[in-house]
């Protein structure tokens, strides 16, 4: 990728952007409420969700196929998130086994319908379809504008949730304990917070992969949390950190010809790292 083609890959950048912005948003939240390994175990159960897709017909590279694939994968990673919760819920609270359970199931039927739906294409004529390694990486050059409009409504509609329900998921995340006596719902209101959670991470596989995802809905929050304990301040800061590391990654990618997804969570682990080493390594 060199600068010349930068017109060319716009949309991928616009989704990269939109991803840095929701990212920014949540990722406050998911530190503060631990939430990163089920961040991680959802965006590694939205393969299943990308295979039945490829399965589908649906390979996001042209017509109405970005936003059924989307759909598709979307469907499948919050069935898998809720899926975590139920099982948490009846194997003693042990959020850690149900999301094993689920990650792994989820993985292995993805592999199995992707190749399922890799044959099909071949036999039919319709070609290869894309490499596995941009799923679990990340896609970044090859989206399109249709999968570009679709994460810009997909976003406003996640970050219009955050604000409609924003006192709600506050007192949840910085004290569980007063949701009751101010007749906010915990168990809704976590509820909201996984589907949400659930949402944005099938945005930033788009950029990042399956393997990867999570890093734009975790490091942003954790590096401003590290710099600020202002409420204001660390959603301000987290989504500036988001946005900064991601224009900085695409960049690098573009300077250093890396894989654009990688390039961007190495760059978000710089910032943490340096805001880790400018706190003197206290406790985030």
């Amino acid at each position: 990728m060199n600068l010349d083609d930068l017109q060319l890959f716009g949309p991928g950048i616009a989704v990269a952007m939109l991803v840095a912005l929701l990212g920014g948003l949540i990722s406050v939240i998911v530190v503060l409420k631990r939430l990163a390994f089920v961040g991680q175990g959802v965006s590694h159960a939205a393969f299943g969700g990308v295979g039945l897709a490829a399965l589908l017909g649906f390979n996001g590279f042209a017509g109405a196929d970005p936003v059924l694939r989307t759909a598709t994968v979307a469907a499948f990673s919050i069935g898998a998130g809720l899926l975590v919760s139920h099982l948490a819920k009846r194997v003693q609270r042990r959020t850690d086994a149900a999301i094993g359970i689920v990650m792994t199931a989820s993985m292995a039927l993805g592999f199995v319908l992707y190749r399922v739906a890799a044959e099909r294409a071949l036999a039919a004529g319709s070609g290869p379809l894309a490499s596995i390694e941009g799923v679990l990486f990340g896609e970044l050059l090859s989206i399109s504008a249709g999968a570009a409009w679709t994460t810009l409504a997909a976003t406003v509609a996640i970050a219009l949730a955050l604000f409609w329900k924003r006192r709600s998921v506050l007192l949840w995340a910085f004290d569980e304990s007063a949701c009751e006596p101010a007749g906010v719902s915990a168990s809704r209101t976590g509820t909201l917070v996984l589907v949400l959670l659930a949402g944005a991470v099938v945005l930033a596989v788009q950029v990042a992969g399956v393997v990867l995802a999570t890093a734009a809905l975790v490091l942003p929050g954790a590096t401003a949390l590290r710099l600020t304990r202002s409420l204001a301040g660390v959603f301000v800061l987290s989504v500036v950190v988001a946005v900064v590391t991601v224009a900085a990654g695409i960049w690098l990618s573009i300077v250093l010809d890396w894989p654009p997804g990688s390039t961007i969570a190495l760059t978000q682990c710089a910032a943490w790292l340096a805001a880790a080493v400018a706190t003197g390594w206290r406790k985030g």
